[in-house]
């Protein structure tokens, strides 16, 4: 699963050069992500894993990081 977030990653600008070299448990945030880019990162998450996260789970938090 971890290999198809950053398959994923790869195709948001903010996040396509940090995709593959950045470490599971790294925070994105510190990365460079924002909330701009983590709606694009959730929007893009769930239609790949045909998911819906509940709004208690949109969290700065929740998307810390890959893992």
């Amino acid at each position: 699963m971890l290999e198809q977030i950053r398959a994923i990653m790869k195709d948001i600008p903010k996040l396509s050069g940090i995709a593959l070299e950045i470490a599971d448990d790294a925070d994105l945030w510190n990365a460079g992500m924002d909330s701009i880019t983590s709606v694009q990162l959730l929007l893009r998450l769930e239609e790949s894993f045909d998911v819906e996260l509940p709004d208690e789970a949109l969290t700065r938090e929740t998307f810390r990081s890959i893992r």
